[in-house]
């Protein structure tokens, strides 16, 4: 019985680990964020929901959350750099 059990154990062990070290990393983090019940579960969880969001992001061939607020923001200011005057937008007052 325990001959048939050694291959399992070569598969199991690393993952069992693998799983341990992941739930540490987790509590250090919560222990380690700022105040506040949603502050501390963002901070710790934050690297697994990353990790998540680009499995899913390779497998979807789809944009991510992170990626689709970065772009949004980066098109914002582009649209908005050229307001700084006010002449642009009002074309009844332009000079002759």
């Amino acid at each position: 019985m325990a001959s048939e059990s050694w291959p399992l154990a070569l598969i199991w062990v690393p993952v069992a680990v693998f799983a341990l070290a992941i739930v540490i990393g987790i509590v250090v983090r919560w222990i380690r964020a700022p105040r506040g019940t949603r502050s501390r579960l963002r901070h710790a969880l934050g690297p697994l929901m990353s990790a998540g969001e680009k499995y899913q992001e390779l497998h979807t061939g789809q944009r991510g959350l992170q990626d689709s607020i970065i772009e949004s923001i980066q098109e914002q200011e582009s649209h908005g750099s050229g307001r700084g005057t006010g002449d642009d937008d009002q074309p009844g007052l332009r000079a002759p």
